[in-house]
């Protein structure tokens, strides 16, 4: 159940909420809760509960998860911090505070929602505020909560009527194909079609978008002898909050680079070609460099991706069609850059 309302509230931030969705940070790595077991629970197994919420996303920044309120959902690496302060006996705290108690939720303020993981309140969200000694439970589990979250997020903001939403992928075509992770094909298509795309069933020359899953077979193969850009369920998520906030990438200035990690760009010999819509040649040459890639000026056997704008010439894409070479559309780029941990087909 709780998976369930989890995948219904992305859909509904996606929608209603798009800036809340995207500070949504990508589904905590096996590090990660690797490292929340061994601060937190030492003696024990997470709670499936948690590990469901984790895997889901691992956070977020910036803003809160539900509109009707304040707290926003913490990643692993702050929840460690806050136990590690809440438990240190040197820290003025507020009593009681109990070591069973996982905080999950903050306002920035000292105040926290925590996750009971013992006795007969085990699996209740408890509130745990600086300045009152009430330590009233406020959900019977994290179900409940995820329910009451979805709720919030179902209904856009007031000032946004239902014909006034923005429609972010209007006359773009989108064709699914295979098995995604964990939409179904019907909430996929209500997905894109809420945020004003078409979705065909067949893949042609003016398809936009081939979302692919499991097992997808000659749309894809179609799709990728047109050079029609392949994103996953994850990539078509991100797109969607992206092209609803309209935002273009915050200027890095000379901030060190990006840390390299396991990413779509690592390690892989890229080729730009023609003009992209966000960036210049420089600019985009210095992103992809920061993820780890290797940008080159010429297509070779070698070369893992070109990334083509909308004016790159019919000659470059032929022949990265005929070296076999994935071409990335100035959106793909847009998308990848910003969540490089997503799947390039």
């Amino acid at each position: 159940m709780l998976k369930t309302t989890l995948k219904k509230i992305d859909k509904s931030l996606a929608i209603n909420y798009p800036s809340k969705f995207k500070s949504l940070q990508a589904g905590a790595s096996e590090n990660e809760l690797r490292a929340l077991k061994e601060k937190c629970f030492p003696d024990k197994e997470i709670p499936i509960d948690i590990l469901t919420l984790y895997k889901w996303h691992n956070g977020q920044l910036d803003t809160s998860l539900n509109p009707q309120d304040n707290r926003i959902f913490m990643p692993i690496g702050e929840v460690i911090d806050a136990w590690d302060f809440l438990n240190d006996p040197t820290e003025d705290i507020l009593q009681p505070w109990s070591a069973s108690w996982i905080p999950f939720l903050y306002n920035g303020a000292g105040d926290y929602i925590v996750y009971e993981t013992e006795g007969s309140l085990a699996g209740k969200l408890i509130k745990y505020w600086h300045n009152d000694k009430g330590r009233d439970v406020l959900h019977e589990s994290l179900a409940d909560w995820a329910e009451a979250v979805l709720m919030a997020t179902e209904e856009a903001p007031e000032d946004e009527g239902e014909d006034e939403l923005p429609k972010p992928l209007a006359g773009k075509t989108f064709v699914l194909t295979g098995t995604l992770p964990t939409l179904s094909r019907d909430e996929a298509k209500d997905l894109l079609e809420a945020a004003g795309a078409k979705v065909s069933g067949s893949v042609s020359k003016k398809t936009d978008y081939v979302v692919a899953g499991a097992e997808a077979g000659s749309k894809l193969e179609k799709a990728l002898a047109l050079g029609v850009a392949v994103i996953d369920e994850a990539a078509m998520v991100a797109l969607l909050a992206l092209m609803a906030t309209e935002e273009a990438p915050e200027d890095e200035g000379e901030d060190e680079p990006i840390e390299v990690e396991k990413n779509c760009f690592a390690g892989k010999t890229v080729v730009l070609v023609g003009t992209l819509s966000r960036a210049s040649y420089e600019e985009a040459k210095k992103t992809l460099e920061s993820l780890g890639a290797n940008v080159v000026d010429s297509m070779s056997e070698d070369t893992d991706y070109v990334i083509a704008g909308d004016d790159a010439a019919a000659s470059d894409r032929e022949k990265a069609k005929v070296l076999g070479i994935r071409v990335l559309s100035d959106a793909a780029y847009i998308i990848h850059t910003q969540n490089p941990w997503l799947t390039i087909f």
